[in-house]
Protein backbone atom coordinates (compact mmCIF):
# COMPACT_ATOMS: atom_id res chain seq x y z
CA UNK A 1 0.00 0.00 0.00
CA UNK A 2 1.61 3.23 -1.13
CA UNK A 3 0.81 6.13 1.19
CA UNK A 4 2.85 8.73 -0.73
CA UNK A 5 0.52 10.90 -2.84
CA UNK A 6 1.32 11.06 -6.54
CA UNK A 7 2.75 14.40 -7.61
CA UNK A 8 0.47 16.61 -9.66
CA UNK A 9 1.44 18.58 -12.76
CA UNK A 10 2.32 21.73 -10.80
CA UNK A 11 4.55 19.78 -8.40
CA UNK A 12 6.38 18.13 -11.31
CA UNK A 13 6.95 21.50 -12.98
CA UNK A 14 8.35 22.93 -9.75
CA UNK A 15 10.59 19.89 -9.36
CA UNK A 16 11.99 20.51 -12.85
CA UNK A 17 12.55 24.19 -12.08
CA UNK A 18 14.45 23.29 -8.92
CA UNK A 19 16.69 20.87 -10.79
CA UNK A 20 17.36 23.49 -13.49
CA UNK A 21 18.15 26.06 -10.81
CA UNK A 22 20.73 23.72 -9.29
CA UNK A 23 22.52 23.30 -12.60
CA UNK A 24 22.59 27.07 -13.17
CA UNK A 25 24.28 27.39 -9.79
CA UNK A 26 26.66 24.52 -10.50
CA UNK A 27 27.67 26.16 -13.78
CA UNK A 28 28.26 29.53 -12.15
CA UNK A 29 25.24 31.31 -13.63
CA UNK A 30 23.78 32.06 -10.20
CA UNK A 31 25.14 32.87 -6.81
CA UNK A 32 24.45 30.64 -3.80
CA UNK A 33 23.82 32.41 -0.53
CA UNK A 34 25.77 31.22 2.51
CA UNK A 35 23.38 28.97 4.41
CA UNK A 36 23.04 25.45 5.73
CA UNK A 37 20.52 22.76 4.86
CA UNK A 38 19.30 20.24 7.42
CA UNK A 39 18.30 16.88 5.93
CA UNK A 40 15.63 14.78 7.65
CA UNK A 41 16.04 11.01 7.29
CA UNK A 42 14.08 8.27 9.04
CA UNK A 43 14.53 4.65 7.95
CA UNK A 44 17.17 3.24 5.57
CA UNK A 45 15.83 -0.31 5.65
CA UNK A 46 17.16 -3.60 4.36
CA UNK A 47 15.19 -5.30 1.56
CA UNK A 48 13.72 -7.73 4.09
CA UNK A 49 12.35 -5.02 6.40
CA UNK A 50 11.39 -2.21 4.03
CA UNK A 51 7.91 -3.68 3.51
CA UNK A 52 7.09 -2.87 7.15
CA UNK A 53 7.95 0.85 6.89
CA UNK A 54 5.51 3.45 5.60
CA UNK A 55 6.98 4.52 2.20
CA UNK A 56 6.82 8.16 3.26
CA UNK A 57 9.56 7.53 5.83
CA UNK A 58 11.96 5.15 4.11
CA UNK A 59 14.84 5.53 1.67
CA UNK A 60 16.71 2.63 0.11
CA UNK A 61 20.38 2.13 1.08
CA UNK A 62 21.41 2.52 -2.57
CA UNK A 63 19.72 5.92 -2.91
CA UNK A 64 21.04 6.98 0.49
CA UNK A 65 24.60 6.17 -0.53
CA UNK A 66 24.15 7.94 -3.85
CA UNK A 67 23.10 11.06 -1.98
CA UNK A 68 26.12 10.80 0.32
CA UNK A 69 28.48 10.49 -2.65
CA UNK A 70 27.01 13.68 -4.07
CA UNK A 71 27.39 15.49 -0.73
CA UNK A 72 31.03 14.42 -0.43
CA UNK A 73 31.75 15.90 -3.88
CA UNK A 74 29.63 19.03 -3.77
CA UNK A 75 28.75 19.95 -0.18
CA UNK A 76 30.33 20.76 3.15
CA UNK A 77 28.84 18.26 5.60
CA UNK A 78 29.20 19.26 9.27
CA UNK A 79 27.80 18.07 12.56
CA UNK A 80 24.80 19.83 14.03
CA UNK A 81 26.88 20.84 17.03
CA UNK A 82 29.49 22.47 14.75
CA UNK A 83 26.79 24.38 12.87
CA UNK A 84 25.11 25.59 16.07
CA UNK A 85 28.49 26.66 17.45
CA UNK A 86 29.05 28.82 14.36
CA UNK A 87 25.55 30.29 14.60
CA UNK A 88 26.02 31.18 18.28
CA UNK A 89 29.37 32.80 17.52
CA UNK A 90 27.92 34.86 14.66
CA UNK A 91 30.17 33.27 12.05
CA UNK A 92 29.02 33.15 8.45
CA UNK A 93 27.79 29.83 7.12
CA UNK A 94 29.60 28.61 4.04
CA UNK A 95 27.48 27.95 0.92
CA UNK A 96 26.57 24.30 0.46
CA UNK A 97 26.76 23.43 4.17
CA UNK A 98 24.67 20.35 5.02
CA UNK A 99 23.71 18.65 8.29
CA UNK A 100 22.43 15.05 8.27
CA UNK A 101 19.78 14.11 10.83
CA UNK A 102 17.68 11.01 11.58
CA UNK A 103 14.44 10.74 13.54
CA UNK A 104 12.87 7.92 15.55
CA UNK A 105 15.67 5.43 16.23
CA UNK A 106 15.21 2.77 13.56
CA UNK A 107 17.56 -0.18 14.06
CA UNK A 108 18.72 0.24 10.46
CA UNK A 109 20.37 3.50 11.55
CA UNK A 110 22.96 1.30 13.30
CA UNK A 111 22.94 -1.63 10.90
CA UNK A 112 22.89 0.17 7.55
CA UNK A 113 23.08 3.98 7.66
CA UNK A 114 25.93 4.33 10.17
CA UNK A 115 28.40 2.04 8.31
CA UNK A 116 27.70 3.88 5.05
CA UNK A 117 28.20 7.26 6.72
CA UNK A 118 31.43 5.99 8.32
CA UNK A 119 32.84 4.98 4.93
CA UNK A 120 32.53 8.60 3.83
CA UNK A 121 33.57 10.07 7.18
CA UNK A 122 30.31 12.00 7.58
CA UNK A 123 28.71 13.09 10.88
CA UNK A 124 25.00 12.83 11.72
CA UNK A 125 22.52 13.46 14.53
CA UNK A 126 19.97 10.88 15.71
CA UNK A 127 16.88 12.11 17.59
CA UNK A 128 15.43 9.48 19.95
CA UNK A 129 11.91 9.02 21.41
CA UNK A 130 13.12 7.31 24.56
CA UNK A 131 10.09 5.19 25.52
CA UNK A 132 10.24 3.52 22.11
CA UNK A 133 13.92 2.75 22.63
CA UNK A 134 13.32 1.36 26.12
CA UNK A 135 10.76 -1.12 24.73
CA UNK A 136 12.32 -1.56 21.25
CA UNK A 137 8.81 -0.71 20.08
CA UNK A 138 8.13 -0.14 16.35
CA UNK A 139 7.02 3.31 15.35
CA UNK A 140 3.26 3.46 15.61
CA UNK A 141 2.85 4.66 12.03
CA UNK A 142 4.70 1.58 10.76
CA UNK A 143 2.55 -0.71 12.87
CA UNK A 144 -0.54 0.94 11.40
CA UNK A 145 0.91 0.69 7.89
CA UNK A 146 1.75 -3.00 8.32
CA UNK A 147 -1.74 -3.80 9.61
CA UNK A 148 -3.25 -2.22 6.50
CA UNK A 149 -0.71 -3.57 4.00
CA UNK A 150 -0.98 -7.19 5.17
CA UNK A 151 -4.62 -7.24 6.26
CA UNK A 152 -6.84 -10.26 5.73
CA UNK A 153 -10.07 -8.28 6.09
CA UNK A 154 -11.50 -5.36 4.17
CA UNK A 155 -13.71 -4.00 6.94
CA UNK A 156 -12.50 -2.21 10.02
CA UNK A 157 -14.46 -1.29 13.11
CA UNK A 158 -12.53 1.00 15.41
CA UNK A 159 -14.45 2.43 18.32
CA UNK A 160 -17.73 3.70 16.91
CA UNK A 161 -16.35 4.00 13.35
CA UNK A 162 -16.96 1.40 10.66
CA UNK A 163 -14.75 1.63 7.60
CA UNK A 164 -14.63 -0.25 4.32
CA UNK A 165 -11.15 -0.93 2.93
CA UNK A 166 -12.32 -2.56 -0.29
CA UNK A 167 -11.10 0.14 -2.69
CA UNK A 168 -7.81 2.04 -2.84
CA UNK A 169 -9.51 5.35 -2.10
CA UNK A 170 -11.35 3.88 0.90
CA UNK A 171 -8.14 2.37 2.28
CA UNK A 172 -6.20 5.60 1.94
CA UNK A 173 -9.02 7.61 3.49
CA UNK A 174 -9.26 5.24 6.46
CA UNK A 175 -5.48 5.13 6.84
CA UNK A 176 -5.10 8.90 6.70
CA UNK A 177 -7.91 9.39 9.20
CA UNK A 178 -6.43 6.95 11.71
CA UNK A 179 -2.94 8.37 11.24
CA UNK A 180 -4.16 11.89 11.96
CA UNK A 181 -6.05 10.68 15.02
CA UNK A 182 -3.11 8.73 16.42
CA UNK A 183 -0.65 11.55 15.80
CA UNK A 184 -2.47 13.69 18.36
CA UNK A 185 -3.35 10.83 20.73
CA UNK A 186 -1.75 10.12 24.08
CA UNK A 187 0.67 7.19 24.19
CA UNK A 188 -1.64 4.71 25.93
CA UNK A 189 -4.60 5.59 23.72
CA UNK A 190 -2.40 5.16 20.65
CA UNK A 191 -1.34 1.67 21.72
CA UNK A 192 -4.92 0.71 22.52
CA UNK A 193 -6.20 1.81 19.10
CA UNK A 194 -3.34 0.04 17.31
CA UNK A 195 -4.09 -3.19 19.19
CA UNK A 196 -7.73 -2.84 18.15
CA UNK A 197 -6.79 -2.26 14.49
CA UNK A 198 -4.39 -5.20 14.53
CA UNK A 199 -7.03 -7.56 15.94
CA UNK A 200 -9.63 -6.36 13.46
CA UNK A 201 -7.49 -6.60 10.31
CA UNK A 202 -5.60 -9.78 11.29
CA UNK A 203 -2.46 -9.14 9.20
CA UNK A 204 -0.61 -12.17 7.89
CA UNK A 205 2.79 -11.12 9.26
CA UNK A 206 4.49 -10.35 12.53
CA UNK A 207 6.74 -7.31 12.55
CA UNK A 208 10.47 -7.88 13.10
CA UNK A 209 12.35 -5.66 15.53
CA UNK A 210 12.47 -2.26 13.83
CA UNK A 211 13.75 -0.07 16.67
CA UNK A 212 17.06 0.37 18.47
CA UNK A 213 17.49 -0.81 22.05
CA UNK A 214 19.57 1.16 24.53
CA UNK A 215 22.30 -1.42 24.06
CA UNK A 216 22.20 -0.63 20.32
CA UNK A 217 22.39 3.10 21.03
CA UNK A 218 25.47 2.61 23.22
CA UNK A 219 27.01 0.50 20.46
CA UNK A 220 26.23 3.22 17.92
CA UNK A 221 27.94 5.90 20.01
CA UNK A 222 30.93 3.68 20.69
CA UNK A 223 31.47 2.40 17.15
CA UNK A 224 30.49 5.57 15.27
CA UNK A 225 31.67 8.59 17.28
CA UNK A 226 30.58 11.00 14.54
CA UNK A 227 26.95 10.25 15.51
CA UNK A 228 25.37 12.66 17.99
CA UNK A 229 22.31 11.67 20.03
CA UNK A 230 19.49 14.17 20.32
CA UNK A 231 16.07 14.17 21.97
CA UNK A 232 12.69 13.49 20.34
CA UNK A 233 10.48 13.46 23.49
CA UNK A 234 9.70 10.36 25.57
CA UNK A 235 6.57 9.04 23.86
CA UNK A 236 6.90 10.68 20.43
CA UNK A 237 4.15 13.01 21.62
CA UNK A 238 2.65 15.95 19.76
CA UNK A 239 3.78 18.62 22.20
CA UNK A 240 1.38 21.15 20.69
CA UNK A 241 -1.50 18.97 21.94
CA UNK A 242 -0.10 18.34 25.44
CA UNK A 243 -0.90 20.18 28.65
CA UNK A 244 1.93 22.17 30.22
CA UNK A 245 2.92 19.52 32.75
CA UNK A 246 2.95 16.83 30.10
CA UNK A 247 5.18 18.94 27.85
CA UNK A 248 7.72 19.30 30.64
CA UNK A 249 7.63 15.56 31.39
CA UNK A 250 8.15 14.70 27.73
CA UNK A 251 11.10 17.05 27.35
CA UNK A 252 12.80 16.60 30.74
CA UNK A 253 12.13 12.86 30.77
CA UNK A 254 13.82 12.53 27.40
CA UNK A 255 16.91 14.33 28.69
CA UNK A 256 17.04 12.14 31.81
CA UNK A 257 16.59 8.90 29.88
CA UNK A 258 19.38 9.65 27.43
CA UNK A 259 21.71 10.81 30.21
CA UNK A 260 21.02 7.71 32.31
CA UNK A 261 21.51 5.30 29.42
CA UNK A 262 24.53 6.69 27.54
CA UNK A 263 26.02 9.13 30.05
CA UNK A 264 25.70 12.14 27.74
CA UNK A 265 23.22 15.01 27.85
CA UNK A 266 21.54 15.58 24.48
CA UNK A 267 22.20 19.01 22.95
CA UNK A 268 19.63 19.04 20.17
CA UNK A 269 15.87 18.41 20.04
CA UNK A 270 13.42 17.45 17.31
CA UNK A 271 9.77 18.36 17.92
CA UNK A 272 7.70 15.25 17.07
CA UNK A 273 5.72 15.78 13.86
CA UNK A 274 7.45 19.16 13.70
CA UNK A 275 4.76 20.65 15.95
CA UNK A 276 5.62 23.15 18.65
CA UNK A 277 4.23 25.98 20.75
CA UNK A 278 5.73 28.87 22.68
CA UNK A 279 5.47 26.78 25.86
CA UNK A 280 7.12 23.73 24.29
CA UNK A 281 9.92 25.85 22.88
CA UNK A 282 10.62 27.35 26.30
CA UNK A 283 10.65 23.92 27.93
CA UNK A 284 13.26 22.80 25.40
CA UNK A 285 15.41 25.85 26.12
CA UNK A 286 15.03 25.45 29.90
CA UNK A 287 16.05 21.78 29.64
CA UNK A 288 19.44 22.87 28.28
CA UNK A 289 19.07 22.08 24.59
CA UNK A 290 21.11 24.22 22.18
CA UNK A 291 18.86 23.85 19.13
CA UNK A 292 15.56 22.43 17.92
CA UNK A 293 14.06 21.51 14.56
CA UNK A 294 10.41 21.88 13.61
CA UNK A 295 8.05 22.06 10.64
CA UNK A 296 7.63 25.49 9.14
CA UNK A 297 11.01 26.72 10.32
CA UNK A 298 13.52 28.36 8.02
CA UNK A 299 15.04 25.97 5.48
CA UNK A 300 17.94 28.39 4.87
CA UNK A 301 19.94 28.24 8.08
CA UNK A 302 22.22 31.23 8.42
CA UNK A 303 23.19 33.76 11.07
CA UNK A 304 19.63 35.12 11.14
CA UNK A 305 18.00 31.75 11.75
CA UNK A 306 16.20 30.92 14.97
CA UNK A 307 18.19 28.02 16.49
CA UNK A 308 15.02 26.67 18.11
CA UNK A 309 12.89 26.77 14.95
CA UNK A 310 15.10 25.32 12.23
CA UNK A 311 13.39 23.64 9.30
CA UNK A 312 14.55 20.50 7.54
CA UNK A 313 14.36 19.17 3.99
CA UNK A 314 12.95 15.71 3.26
CA UNK A 315 15.55 13.94 1.07
CA UNK A 316 13.04 11.37 -0.22
CA UNK A 317 13.00 13.04 -3.66
CA UNK A 318 14.46 12.51 -7.12
CA UNK A 319 18.21 13.06 -7.39
CA UNK A 320 17.88 16.27 -9.40
CA UNK A 321 15.69 17.79 -6.73
CA UNK A 322 17.99 16.50 -4.00
CA UNK A 323 20.89 18.35 -5.60
CA UNK A 324 18.79 21.50 -5.56
CA UNK A 325 17.88 21.30 -1.86
CA UNK A 326 21.35 20.33 -0.65
CA UNK A 327 23.25 22.90 -2.74
CA UNK A 328 21.91 26.11 -1.22
CA UNK A 329 20.36 27.01 -4.57
CA UNK A 330 16.96 27.18 -2.92
CA UNK A 331 17.75 30.30 -0.87
CA UNK A 332 15.47 32.47 -3.00
CA UNK A 333 12.69 29.88 -3.15
CA UNK A 334 10.03 28.86 -0.67
CA UNK A 335 8.81 25.36 0.04
CA UNK A 336 5.97 23.93 2.05
CA UNK A 337 7.71 21.45 4.31
CA UNK A 338 5.50 18.37 4.65
CA UNK A 339 6.49 17.98 8.29
CA UNK A 340 8.44 15.58 10.40
CA UNK A 341 7.78 12.29 12.00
Amino acid sequence: MNTVPRKGFRARVLQGMRAASYWRVACGAARVRGCATLLMYHSVPSPSSERFVDPAWRLSPAVFERQLRFMVRRCRVVSLTALVKDLRAGRKVEPGTVVITFDDGYVDTLQIAAPILARYGLPATLYLPTAYIADAEPQWVDRLYTAFAFRTRDRLTCGDRRMSLASTSERLSAYDGLRDRLRAAAYNERRQVLDEVWRALRPTVSMPRMTLTWSDVRQLVRRYPLFEIGGHSVHHADLSACAGGAVRSEVRGCVEDIGDEIGLAPRHFSFPYGRTTTRARQEVIDAGFESAVCAGGSLSIDGHADRFAMGRVDPNVAMGEFRFWSSGAFASYTRINRGAA
